[in-house]
């Protein structure tokens, strides 16, 4: 099997490895010709619900630390552009998976 395009992800988030260290996630297999470069880490946006504005942050591709924050308005960008700040737990990527799974059949 090839290894997946970037341009095909559904889900780009950061989240916990609660579910593997549980051993609720499998390991189910393994891409020999998967290439890191292929897959950089975008910029996430972060609003605060309350007001106008966000930021556009980076993260160290290694480390996965906090690098930078760009202040950014709502009409300067668009929440699909960028994948939403912060970390889930596994039971909440469980949850969007399916329900974004199932609206692809």
């Amino acid at each position: 099997m090839p290894a997946p395009e970037p341009e095909g992800a559904i889900l780009v988030c950061f989240f916990g490895d609660l579910g593997l260290l549980k051993n609720e996630w499998k390991v189910i297999s393994h891409l020999s010709d998967w290439s890191r470069d292929r897959w950089p880490l975008p910029e996430f946006l972060h609003f605060d619900g309350i007001g106008t504005a966000g930021f556009v942050r980076r993260y160290d591709e290694n480390t996965l630390k906090f690098i930078s924050e760009q202040r950014v308005t709502k009409s300067q960008v668009s929440k699909a552009e960028f994948p939403k700040d912060g970390l889930l737990g596994y039971g909440a990527v469980e949850i969007t998976l399916t329900k974004l799974l199932s609206k692809k059949r």
